[in-house]
């Protein structure tokens, strides 16, 4: 199973504690270890890799500068992949 921290602070720049803490909850997640930050946020993600070990890197980071996650398991996923893959090439 996968585990975050954040830190979110509107009045300064995130304490970078967030780093200083990832190795507490590495066990939640022994394969990735990523960080996305921005003017006002420190996000960590520790990822447990059981399908699509290429391509489910998270957070995201999008163009507008909004950092999105998922934790949890979508037990359908083929059957979701297979609905919407006329629309748009889905990844994880």
């Amino acid at each position: 199973m996968c585990g975050f921290l954040a830190n979110v602070n509107f009045e300064s720049k995130p304490n970078p504690v967030i780093s200083q803490l990832s190795h507490t909850f590495s066990f939640r997640g022994p394969d990735e270890y990523t960080e996305k930050n921005t003017t006002n946020s420190i996000i960590g993600f520790a990822r447990l890799s059981i399908v699509d070990i290429e391509h489910g890197t998270q957070p995201t980071l999008f163009e507008n500068g909004i950092i999105g996650m998922g934790n949890g398991e979508v037990y359908n996923f083929r059957e979701i992949e297979i609905s919407y893959h006329r629309m748009r090439n889905l990844k994880s």
